[in-house]
């Protein structure tokens, strides 16, 4: 009868062990997910103004290569030209 409450005890303890350890495991998981949703959110904000500057750069590329870009183009040829 010993023995069975030795491997009980035994049991018990490695029980709350595990519990223990679970627990600390589930805290630093959820602190984990919210610094990962913050890290989102950041990165988040970061595209959407690099986006707005892209978009900026996209309008005057697309201004560049229609005609006024082609007549600046050509002034440019111009004077690198003229300073030969």
């Amino acid at each position: 009868m010993l023995v069975y409450q030795i491997c009980a005890g035994v049991l018990t303890v490695a029980l709350v062990i595990l519990i223990i350890y679970a627990v600390k495991f589930l805290i630093q998981a959820r602190e984990t997910a919210e610094s990962v949703e913050l890290l989102v959110l950041n990165a988040n904000e970061q595209v959407e103004r690099t986006s707005k500057t892209f978009e900026l750069l996209e309008t005057i590329t697309l201004s560049l290569s229609g005609t006024w870009g082609k007549v600046f183009g050509a002034a440019m040829a111009l004077a690198k030209f003229a300073k030969k």
